[in-house]
Formats: structure tokens, C-alpha cells, sequence
């Protein structure tokens, strides 16, 4: 695919310099690409129940959420997790099930059509991988490793994307990567460009995305890092233009209040997140969860607001946060400050000022006293007010 990536390198002077922070910031990014990777390397601890399963799908999220992704699908589907969720142990010669086949190529790796339509597999495709995939279960009793039991293996030759051979489960990837590398490079690329900026990708964006992967053999480090450092992940129009799931808005309100996170914390926010139907490692099928316009309805909404309220309320974390601020004893620069903190998208002059009245509630504002008995209070209806602010609901 022909390059064109010049929009990538124009990038602001001030902000290149923080960008490169990002090899210092690499494990809020890395948990930040796990949780990514687990809505589409989809698994259920539901199916499969071994806390030690969990840990191990999890591990291997975080290993490889700025890896080789080649090495990620190698790997994702030899994991115990994966292996019970979508029925690979049930997978002998004779006897082939699908499932695991159908969700590497639709949902894993390139999707069911390339973008001008065309079918990336058949249904043939599919039969025929599963055969490929046929051998492997997991020893639930011992090891709780996954095994690979020759007897089960289906020996016969397969045919896929035109070729025909002997393959097994080392061979899945460079059949799908060698016969199908641009469909999958769109196809991830498009799911980062997603996650990062938008749910409605940029046509252009997404194929120099791809071109990118290819160029670097689908390692991700460096297309992520030039998405990051790229001026139109800075342009205005995609500040604040994602709606956050209920996971980004949990882990987003501790992280701007600043607040240690302990076991009630971790706990208040499991309970949130089961209210707000995100339960991690449980989505809701093998799709993952639908996102976008689907986390806000007339239901959700409230839950939120009531799911901020009840934190805020039960943590008193405001007063030591204002006084953290820059200037906390003037009232108009902290509430511009705390504003900025909680929102994406930067308020009018005329918002601004509607919140000082907030805060104040009738005090002279040079009678502001962020040391006062009662400035807890008082913060907590100008941060509740912000929190139920539209803008709130996106990043």
C-alpha cells in the first residue's frame, strides 16, 4: 500500500515534547490498551470460572497490548480462557466446532468484508480452520496449562485462501497474515483509531494507520505512538468526542480526584460498574460490549450521576483537592481549574461565572476561604453540578 503519512509528523512543537512522555506513562497506557484488547479478544470468566485462567488472559493482555500482534494472535489462542470460552477444547478431528475459527477472522483479525466490500473468507474458510485448530484443550486438574493432544488433531490436508497443506495451529498465523495482511491492517487500525479518537473513523487516517502497521510488521508501539503525537489526535474537533464507557468514567473520577485506591474504593467501583452493565471480564457476548451511543439512555444517565454523587459523597476528597490547585483562595481561577480538570471540552466565559455562583451560593467571593469547615461541602455541589454537565459524559 502506498505511503502517505505526512499528517502523522505534523506535529505541535509543545506537544511533541509531552508526547514523548508517553514511554514514561507506559503503564497507565498499557492497562488503559489491556482493557481495549480484552473488549476484543473478548473472553467470559463466566464460561470458565479458574480465577488462575483469568489471570493468565489478563497477563497476556497487558504483555502484548503495545506488542507484536502476530505473537498476540499466536498466543490469545492457545490461552485457557480462550480456549474453554469459545469452545476450542471441544474441537477434535472429526467432530470440528467453528466458533473459535469464525471470531479469529471476524473479529479477531480482519473482519467480514475488506472496505470496498469485498469478503475477506467463506464459510468454507471458516470449516477449514477449525479443522487446523483442532487438537488443543486444557489440563483443569494439574498444570492448568493448555495441552495439545496429537490424537485429536485432524491430520487431513486443508485448503485455505487457495492453498492446500497439512497445517496446524503454527501455521494459523502466517496463513491469515501472509494471504490477508492489509485487510487485517485496516481492520485494526480502525479499531485503534476508535479508541483513541473517534467511534466514526477517518477514512484517511485509518489506511495511512494501516500502512503503518505494515510498514513495521504489525508492531504496535509505533503506530500507537504516532496516532498519540499526531496533530490531528490535538485538533479540536476530536477533543471530547467520545462518550466514555462506564469503565473510562469510574477509573476516570478517582483519578481526577486524586484519591488513593484502596479495597472499598476497587469496590465501589465493581459495584458501579455492574449497575452501569460494563462488568469487566464479563461482557455481554463474544462481540464485547456495543459502546458508543449505547452507554447513554434515560436509565444510564441517572445511574451515573447517582454512582458520581454516592463517591464524592462518601470519600470527601474535594477540600484537599482544591487545595492542590494552583490559587484555591480565588474563587474564579478555581473554578476554572476544577472545570478544566473534570471536562474535556473547554466552557464559555458565561458557564465559568454560573458555576462561581454555584460554589458560592450567595458568599461574597472575597469571602472565599478554601480552609473553611464548610468549603467540603460547598465543592461538592459545584463538582456534582459538573459531573451532570453533558460535557461530563465525554473524553
Amino acid at each position: 500500500m502506498e505511503q502517505n503519512i505526512s499528517w502523522l509528523y505534523e506535529v505541535k512543537a509543545e506537544v511533541a515534547s509531552e508526547s514523548l512522555a508517553l514511554q514514561h506513562a507506559g503503564t497507565a497506557l498499557r492497562e488503559r490498551l489491556a482493557m481495549f484488547w480484552h473488549d476484543h479478544f473478548v473472553t467470559s470468566n463466566h464460561s470458565y470460572v479458574l480465577t488462575a485462567w483469568l489471570y493468565r488472559y489478563l497477563t497476556l493482555l497487558r504483555t502484548h497490548a503495545l506488542g507484536d500482534f502476530k505473537q498476540f494472535v499466536h498466543e490469545i489462542g492457545i490461552t485457557p480462557a480462550m480456549l474453554v470460552y469459545l469452545n476450542g477444547v471441544q474441537n477434535q478431528v472429526g467432530d470440528p466446532n467453528e466458533n473459535y475459527a469464525r471470531e479469529l477472522m471476524e473479529l479477531f483479525t480482519m473482519g467480514i468484508d475488506y472496505p470496498e466490500g469485498t469478503p475477506n473468507y467463506t464459510q468454507t474458510e471458516i470449516e477449514e480452520l477449525a479443522r487446523v485448530l483442532t487438537g488443543w484443550s486444557v489440563d483443569p486438574y494439574d498444570t492448568l496449562e493448555a495441552v495439545f493432544v496429537p490424537e485429536w488433531h485432524d491430520n487431513g490436508e486443508k485448503t485455505i485462501f487457495g492453498q492446500t497443506g497439512n497445517w496446524g495451529y503454527d501455521d494459523v498465523v502466517p496463513l491469515l497474515f501472509e494471504n490477508r495482511s492489509e485487510a487485517i491492517a485496516h481492520f485494526i487500525a480502525e479499531k485503534l483509531y476508535s479508541l483513541f479518537v473517534y467511534e466514526i473513523p477517518s477514512p484517511s487516517v485509518v489506511d495511512d494507520l494501516a500502512d503503518l502497521l505494515l510498514t513495521h510488521d504489525f508492531q504496535l508501539e509505533p503506530v500507537v505512538r504516532t496516532l498519540l503525537m499526531s496533530a490531528h489526535f490535538f485538533e479540536d474537533v476530536t477533543i471530547g468526542a467520545r462518550i466514555k464507557s462506564p469503565f473510562d468514567m469510574a477509573t476516570g473520577l478517582v483519578r481526577e480526584t486524586g484519591f488513593v485506591l484502596d479495597e472499598g474504593v476497587i469496590e465501589r467501583i465493581n459495584q458501579g460498574l455492574f449497575a452501569l452493565n460494563q462488568r469487566i471480564f464479563a461482557p455481554p457476548n463474544v462481540a464485547g460490549w456495543p459502546g458508543y451511543h449505547a452507554w447513554l439512555d434515560a436509565s444510564s444517565l441517572p445511574a451515573r450521576w447517582a454512582y458520581a454523587d454516592g463517591y464524592l459523597t462518601e470519600q470527601h476528597v474535594l477540600q484537599a483537592l482544591a487545595l492542590k490547585m494552583p490559587d484555591p483562595y480565588t474563587i474564579e481561577v478555581l473554578t476554572a481549574d476544577l472545570a478544566e480538570l473534570f471536562l474535556a471540552i473547554q466552557l464559555d466565559q458565561d458557564d465559568l461565572d454560573q458555576l462561581v455562583e454555584i460554589v458560592l451560593n450567595g458568599l461574597p467571593p472575597y469571602e472565599w476561604n478554601p480552609l473553611d469547615s464548610g468549603t467540603e461541602s460547598r465543592l461538592l455541589v459545584l463538582v456534582a453540578y459538573l459531573l451532570q454537565m453533558p460535557e461530563y459524559q465525554l473524553t
